[in-house]
């Protein structure tokens, strides 16, 4: 491993690792919209519910919208959207203070890799019949990330570099 890691510099490490976090946001972004908005199962579980709902005393008398369950996906919809922006935008923070040298992004993005590394890989290896190509793509993901956070430990926060926030 260490003959891989020395053809990096710092700098192109951190190029690289960026590169691939980034791309990894994105893999898993799609995952999440796939996982919840585009299962089959949606539409039959919110009509589930709305009959559990018209079940219950107190909202027998009132009147549901024969579009409720569009209207609860395109909710679902926006909130991810939401999610996802900010999410992504909370990282594309830590890669920049990661470029910059800052001690509180290098040591979340270090638990990101490991943990998110761990997470897509398994659930990219447990998915392929499921998710087919996307799960080749969280797979890859999931290396990538193991790549980087192995990567930290090569190219270590520098004690002179290191700024307060």
């Amino acid at each position: 491993m260490k003959s891989l890691y020395s053809k990096f510099s710092e700098e192109s490490f951190k190029i690289v690792s960026i590169i691939l976090m980034l791309l990894g946001d994105f893999v898993v972004c799609r995952w999440l919209w796939v996982k919840f908005v585009h299962n089959p199962n949606l539409e039959y579980m919110i009509r589930f519910q709305v009959k559990l709902l018209k079940k219950n005393p107190g909202f027998q008398n009132i009147d549901i919208p024969p579009d409720f369950h569009e209207q609860i996906i395109a909710t679902l919809q926006k909130g991810l959207i939401i999610t996802f922006i900010l999410v992504v935008g909370f990282h594309l923070l830590n890669y920049l203070g990661l470029w910059t040298n800052k001690v509180l992004a290098f040591y979340y993005l270090r638990f990101m890799a490991w943990t998110a590394g761990l997470g897509t890989l398994i659930i990219g290896l447990t998915s392929f019949g499921e998710l087919g190509a996307l799960a080749g793509a969280l797979t890859f993901v999931g290396l990538a990330y193991f790549f980087v956070a192995i990567g930290f430990i090569y190219f270590p926060m520098k004690k002179n570099e290191e700024s307060k926030i």
